[in-house]
């Protein structure tokens, strides 16, 4: 097995696969994750990237995932039976959610 230069410094060493597993309803609106390998709060970023780039001329930054915002004009005029509108918007009644 080749040996080489570690993009992985500190994280999780102890492992032989670094995963991480976040359920998307525990991201909230935003979340920004490290992709440098630094981050002290990994595998969240804590900007830590910035003085990695300074010092190594490299461009590497975090990947920010956030909720898609629909709106009420995105929602199509056939509502199905088992939803409502409310101020314009189409509601699933099982879920409380914009359909």
């Amino acid at each position: 097995m080749l040996k080489g230069g570690h993009c992985n410094l500190s994280v999780k060493k102890n492992e032989s696969k670094v995963v991480d597993s976040i359920d998307m309803e525990d991201l909230g609106d935003k979340a920004s994750f490290c992709r440098c390998w630094r981050s002290a709060k990994f595998p969240y970023c804590d900007g830590t990237h910035g003085k990695h780039n300074t010092t190594t001329g490299d461009n590497v930054g975090p990947l920010v995932i956030k909720k898609k915002e629909l709106s009420c004009s995105s929602v199509k005029s056939d509502i199905p039976s088992w939803s409502s509108r409310v101020n314009g918007c189409a509601i699933c009644l099982s879920h409380g959610r914009d359909i």
